[in-house]
């Protein structure tokens, strides 16, 4: 599968003191903060909305995502619970053909966690953390051709 990796994602209970750790660590000086409703939250085979707080911040060609679940059922519930701290939940990987890109990791027998559309952009989550101890997250934008 193409694709470039420049996407990492970490949750917690509550993201606001988290951020500005984030930006004291990072040197950064800010970091977008949105809320999101997501329509199309496909989880444990049930289809329903859930609400996000997201923060986000490139350090060099690395998006940093900072989530915070605010309402409604999803997979960051299974990693909070296993993880009450909080932590690195997924690595995105970049992808052009994001259909494509889950029928190839589907092939292979990976499970698909999440699906839906995020502030636009279309993901997909796949259960990894056995293999590569993170979910791996697809998202559907342009890669740069270098």
């Amino acid at each position: 599968m193409k694709g470039e990796i420049r996407h990492i994602g970490v949750i917690f209970k509550d993201i606001s003191e988290k951020v500005e750790q984030f930006k004291n660590i990072f040197g950064l000086s800010e970091m977008n903060t949105i809320d999101v409703k997501t329509r199309k939250n496909i989880y444990k085979e049930k289809i329903d909305p859930i609400k996000e707080r997201l923060a986000f911040a490139s350090i060099g060609e690395m998006q940093i995502e900072i989530m915070q679940k605010l309402e409604g059922k999803a997979v960051y519930d299974d990693f909070l619970e296993k993880n009450p701290a909080g932590g690195i939940h997924h690595i995105g990987l970049y992808v052009e053909d994001i259909e494509e890109a889950i029928k190839e990791l589907e092939a292979k027998g990976i499970k698909q966690l999440f699906n839906g559309i995020v502030a636009g952009l279309k993901i997909a989550y796949f259960d990894t953390t056995d293999t590569l101890g993170y979910v791996l997250e697809l998202l559907q934008v342009k890669v740069k051709k270098t």
